[in-house]
Order: structure tokens, then sequence, then C-alpha cells
């Protein structure tokens, strides 16, 4: 098991493995999401207020003491945190799906690029040199990539 390279793939206990990362959002979203709804449905039903101001009458009930400041602040909260959150999986999404792909292209490219350029080093060393050999002229120049 310890020759396995994603042996260490969780930071703790209580984190989210990366490759799950997505789904654990998603999922999350999904089954909150539709909890809230039935929650304020189910509050809605026992209500006599006109249809329009029932969700003040559910921010009263459901905590009378912090006042509809109190909870528009904690739901505006609530809103930001799970934009952050959705954003923050778009953006590992995109990282994972578009830039990482990307960039190991140009990485690939730059590499061949260099390997090119150190192969043209070469031979136009070794070029020089055996033209120094055939003419039989000493060749003291180091080779490509040596401490000059």
């Amino acid at each position: 098991m310890e020759d396995d390279h994603d042996f260490n793939w969780r930071e703790s206990v209580w984190s989210i493995p990366r490759p799950f990362v997505f789904a654990y959002f998603a999922l999350l979203t999904l089954l909150g999401l539709p909890t809230v709804a039935i929650v304020i449905w189910e509050q809605a039903q026992v209500l006599d207020a006109r249809w329009w101001e029932w969700h003040i009458e559910i921010v009263r009930a459901a905590a009378p003491e912090c006042g509809l400041i109190g909870i528009g602040v904690a739901f505006s909260a609530l809103v930001t945190v799970q934009g952050v959150t959705f954003l923050m999986v778009l953006y590992n999404y995109a990282m994972e799906r578009w830039v990482k792909p990307l960039a190991e292209k140009r990485r690939e490219e730059g590499r061949a690029e260099g390997r090119e350029e150190a192969n043209r080093r070469w031979a136009a060393w070794l070029e020089r040199k055996t033209e120094a050999e055939n003419k039989g002229l000493p060749f003291d120049e180091p080779p490509p990539g040596s401490a000059e």
C-alpha cells in the first residue's frame, strides 16, 4: 500500500478527496435546496397571511429575537458562502478541465523546442569538431551544456 502514489490523497479525516470535491458540493446543493424548499413550503401551509407576506412570517417564526435585519444578514451570508463555494468548485473544474491540459501542452511544446535547440547546438559542435579533425587542427572547444 505504501507503493501506491495516492496513499496520502487526503489532507485530513475531514477533508474531501480532490476527485470528489465537485460531486460533494453538487450533492450538498441538490440535497440542501429541496430540504429548505420543503421546510418553507410546510411553514407556508400553516400561515394565514397573504401569499406575498408568507416569507416574513416564516422569518419571524424561525428566529423572532433576531428580527428581519438579522435574518436578512444571515441569509445574505449563506448566499455569499454558497456563491463562493460554487465559484471555487467552478474554478477547480476549469483548472482541471482547461487550464492544466493547456499548460501541460505548452510545457511539452517548450520541452520539444528545447530538445531541438540542444540537438542543433550538438550537431553544430560535432560538425566543427569533425572539420577540425579532418584538417588536423586542434579542437579545444567544450561540448554544449558543459561549464563554459
